[in-house]
């Protein structure tokens, strides 16, 4: 799902029902603090970060939650597409 560039602060709660999805793109948005909502989607494989304004320990703190998901606070990763 790719919602690049929409200058969002948050998700819709409902966000978190997209159980099968395996990419997200969150980048260049406004994003200061991670959206929980995203803990839920334990099938995540690739989350794009990058262009928001996550401080280092939020960024660990996302590493943490979402241990077996590829995440790109950089704009650094190829996406599998």
């Amino acid at each position: 799902m790719f919602l690049k560039g929409n200058q969002l602060t948050s998700l819709p709660k409902e966000i978190e029902q997209l159980q099968n999805l395996q990419q997200l793109d969150l980048s260049k948005n406004r994003f200061t603090t991670f959206p929980k909502e995203i803990e839920q989607l334990q099938n995540l494989k690739l989350l794009r970060l990058y262009s928001n304004s996550f401080s280092l320990e939020e960024k660990q703190e996302i590493q943490k939650l979402l241990p077996n998901c590829e995440i790109d606070f950089e704009g650094k990763v190829e996406s599998e597409e």
